[in-house]
């Protein structure tokens, strides 16, 4: 006797339909590269930089040269990855006006005492944690892993259900099915 496809094959099935997309990383993901190596190590597509750009914290903005390093590396500039910064030269491969405005920036904050200072609508605190969300853009899981693992939990589902459903049928005495 034949029996009609089971659950697990029809989820199996659409799992097969459902494409692949590949896990991309975030804007946040690229802010968090330029800060914490003062460069990019690799490299980003246009839209993760286009989101960079777009969602950097003021503090990550003023006090780090990271919105510039992005802007080159969206034009394939030298100076956006691998960086010839050092502590000797901590400008790198910057042009002289980067760097007077750099120097400036620097004296600037000197004489401030590293006060809080209002940048457009956001209040800049210097010292303080440059990226908030870093355990959020670290720890989120890919959108692509979410919908496997989401996937699972309905096929082990549909499994238990389809194995509990042919235990009602075939128990003896049971004629409700």
């Amino acid at each position: 006797m034949l029996r009609r496809p089971s659950a697990v094959a029809a989820v199996l099935a659409l799992c097969l339909l459902l494409p692949v997309t590949p896990a991309l990383a975030s804007g946040a993901d690229v802010i968090v590269d330029c800060n914490d190596n003062g460069h990019l190590t690799k490299t980003y597509s246009q839209k993760e930089y286009r989101a960079a750009l777009a969602q950097m914290p003021a503090d990550v903005r003023q006090y780090t040269d990271c919105e510039n390093i992005i802007r080159r590396a969206q034009l394939g500039q030298p100076g956006s990855t691998g960086g010839d910064a050092n502590s000797g030269n901590p400008f790198g491969a910057a042009a002289p006006e980067e760097v007077a405005e750099a120097k400036a920036d620097i004296e600037r904050a000197r004489k401030t005492g590293g006060t809080p200072r209002r940048v457009g609508s956001a209040v800049v605190t210097p010292g303080a944690l440059a990226f908030t969300k870093v355990s959020a853009a670290t720890s989120a899981m890919p959108t692509p892993l979410l919908v496997v693992c989401a996937l699972i939990i309905l096929g082990t589902a549909a499994v238990l259900t389809d194995r509990l459903l042919a235990r009602r049928r075939d128990r003896p005495g049971d004629r409700s099915a």
